[in-house]
C-alpha cells in the first residue's frame, strides 16, 4: 500500500513538523485541521504532500517539488 506524506510547515518558525502519513489529501487535510484546532492563528501554518512511503516495500519516494495541499477557508475565497 502507498502512503503519502505530509508535513505541516510553519511560517513563522520557518521550518516544517515531523512528517506523517496518510492514505489521501482528504484524511491529511482532516487530520490538520484536527492539529491546527487550538492554534489561534491558522494561517501561520501550510500542509504540504512531500511524497510517499510504501508500506509492502518500506521504500520512501520523495516528491523534488513539495505540493501545497490547500486547507478550507485558506484559498479561493472558502
Amino acid at each position: 500500500m502507498l502512503l503519502n506524506l505530509y508535513a505541516v510547515y510553519d511560517k513563522v518558525a520557518e521550518e516544517a513538523g515531523p512528517m506523517f502519513g496518510s492514505v489521501n489529501d482528504g484524511v491529511a487535510v482532516r487530520q490538520t485541521l484536527s492539529l491546527l484546532a487550538e492554534m489561534p492563528r491558522r494561517d501561520d501554518y501550510q500542509l504540504y504532500r512531500i511524497g510517499q512511503y510504501n508500506t509492502n516495500t518500506m521504500s520512501v519516494f520523495v516528491d523534488p517539488k513539495p505540493m501545497e495541499v490547500v486547507l478550507p477557508g485558506d484559498k479561493l475565497g472558502e
